[in-house]
């Protein structure tokens, strides 16, 4: 049989192109799922944290002023209160069985041995309390202060805020031992989860290194590149450190975006390290190379044409592309030195998330730094004539939704001749 075309487009009942469309629209499709269940995830994860914040944002509104959070929450003093005094009872029997017993007989040396139970379940309960006193008072500070990683399972945190704001019972065990309660099941006091804390001192070498860099003016080379990446390895030595880098803020909103697989799975530990530091590497490569490009932009000999109000305007464009920049990296401080006026440019929220917010009074813009034509926003917004700026259209046709170039790119598409 030859395959001619009315074979194939018969194929089926469908043309050979209708079936590769169809195949195409359920790929699309199914991406598109997959980006609502990790939009959905988040969203879950967000609500559970924000649950487990306002717990402790509220039991710490209801503490009277000077009281002191370690010391045992009324939900668990009546039950410590009557351990002691079940403990105090059997103590008393156990000290009458010794006076009465015969000397060196098997009854008082079963007598003493009661007693020396009792006494180290006393100290056994003072040591669980007084660790429990500072394992709650280091996590509501934690919270407080803002410093409780997004590298902790929302589950685990849901337990720990219960705890920690008197939220479940409490068990004690003849001889000393905690365990909390509630209907959803207990948990003894030793197997307690502990939680990530942000890694701030490792984030600050990180953003030192970082702009060290920029300031270099020199790209990033095969040499330095593995210079940086022994930094990194040496920097990232634990593994909560590197859970925080992989998904607190302090560069990129939101961290940066890794499964919950790969950041909490006990068997993906190395895994997780390596992609954190490919993943820093390349914010130095990619400053470096903004860096680098600066310098040579400063380097070039000043144009000496135009107005003194063009060139007033022409560096104010140059200023705002430093902090373009910076934006790119995630960093608004630069560009809001240079904003005139009361004006201020803050990292998006919730649905914004990704984009900067452009206040101006009670106005707001929303700007998207890897967009080159929101720069037309951000030039328009400062009052700079249209007719210095350069050829936004332009530009954006030769990204073609490709990686976002560096600002410094615009800096030579900005000339006085206009």
């Amino acid at each position: 049989m030859n395959l001619n075309s009315t074979f194939l487009n018969n194929l089926a009942g469908e043309g050979v192109l209708d079936i590769v469309n169809n195949f195409r629209k359920e790929w699309r499709e199914e991406d598109r799922y997959n980006e609502k269940q990790k939009l959905l995830q988040k969203r879950l994860d967000e609500q559970a944290r924000s649950r487990n914040n306002a717990m402790v944002n509220k039991y710490l509104d209801k503490l009277p002023e000077g009281v002191d959070i370690n010391k045992v929450g009324p939900r668990y003093r009546d039950p410590v209160t009557q351990w002691g005094m079940q403990q105090k009872s059997a103590y008393t029997k156990a000290a009458a069985c010794v006076a009465n017993a015969p000397a060196g007989s098997e009854q008082q040396m079963r007598c003493r041995e009661k007693l020396n139970s009792i006494v180290s379940s006393f100290e056994n309960l003072n040591a669980k309390l007084e660790n429990f006193k500072g394992y709650k008072s280091d996590y509501l500070e934690t919270i407080a202060e803002g410093n409780l990683s997004r590298a902790n399972s929302e589950d685990k945190m849901g337990i720990l805020s219960q705890i920690y704001t008197d939220g479940m019972d409490i068990a004690i065990s003849e001889n000393g031992d905690l365990s909390f309660y509630n209907d959803s099941g207990y948990i003894n006091f030793d197997d307690l989860p502990d939680y990530n804390v942000k890694a701030n001192n490792a984030a600050t070498s990180i953003l030192e290194m970082n702009e060290a860099l920029y300031k270099s003016g020199i790209a990033f080379s095969p040499s330095q590149e593995n210079l940086y990446r022994l930094k990194l390895q040496k920097l990232m030595n634990q593994r909560n450190i590197v859970q925080s880098l992989a998904s607190d803020d302090f560069i990129i909103p939101g961290g940066l975006g890794l499964p919950n697989d790969l950041l909490l799975n006990d068997q993906r530990v190395d895994e997780l390290r390596d992609v954190v530091i490919n993943s820093y590497l390349d914010m130095f490569k990619q400053t470096a190379a903004a860096g680098a490009q600066l310098k040579q932009t400063r380097n070039q000999a000043p144009r000496s044409r135009g107005t003194a109000s063009e060139r007033k305007y022409n560096a104010m464009m140059n200023n705002l592309l430093q902090g373009w920049n910076g934006l790119l990296q995630g960093d608004a401080t630069l560009i809001n030195q240079y904003l005139v006026g009361t004006d201020q440019i803050i990292a998006g929220q919730g649905e914004a998330e990704g984009l900067y917010e452009l206040w101006q009074g009670n106005n707001v813009q929303y700007l998207d730094p890897t967009n080159p034509s929101d720069l037309a926003t951000l030039f328009n917004a400062q009052n700079i004539p249209q007719n210095l700026w350069p050829d936004f259209n332009q530009l954006g046709n030769t990204q073609q939704n490709t990686t976002a170039r560096d600002a410094d790119y615009y800096l030579d598409q900005v000339t006085l001749d206009k």
